[in-house]
């Protein structure tokens, strides 16, 4: 049966049914010692994970999201790589990088998002003058088109 952890606002499941040529008992022992370690981690640790994180984000919405996600990536990282040394310290590390990252990524559409909206008033397209292009087609000079010229195609 796989375990389950509580993280605020969302169940996660892990250690589920392992298939495939890599099923075997030592894969399952490592998964519930990962699946254990993060349980621990979780009741002690929970609360200074977020705020670390709420200090970061300033935002308890945002950091509850972040730290949501460092523990699914905790069930994933430790179970492959097998438990860190300082667990709690992992997870704090991940939920502010996800943190540090949705900054970054809100910032960055805040300033690009002006620059896609045309305004009305700008009239229609700012491109070259419609003058100029035609001065230039008409001073382009334009070779002998006649059949039979030199490099005609069927010549």
């Amino acid at each position: 049966m796989p375990a389950r952890f509580r993280v605020p606002g969302v169940l996660l499941v892990a250690g589920g049914p392992k298939t495939g040529a890599h099923d075997t008992t030592a894969v399952r022992a490592a998964s519930s010692d990962a699946d254990a370690a993060l349980d621990g981690v979780h009741r002690r640790e929970w609360a200074r994970v977020l705020a670390a994180t709420v200090r970061v984000t300033r935002d308890l919405d945002l950091a509850e999201e972040c730290v949501q996600e460092a523990y699914a990536q905790a069930l994933v990282a430790w179970d492959r790589d097998g438990i860190p040394d300082n667990p709690a310290g992992w997870l704090v590390t991940a939920a502010r990088r996800r943190a540090v990252d949705a900054i970054r990524r809100e910032q960055s559409l805040r300033t690009k998002l002006p620059l896609l909206i045309v305004p009305e008033d700008a009239g229609p397209s700012t491109g070259p003058d419609e003058k100029a292009l035609n001065s230039m087609v008409i001073s382009i000079r334009v070779p002998d088109a006649s059949p039979g010229a030199p490099g005609w195609p069927c010549g």
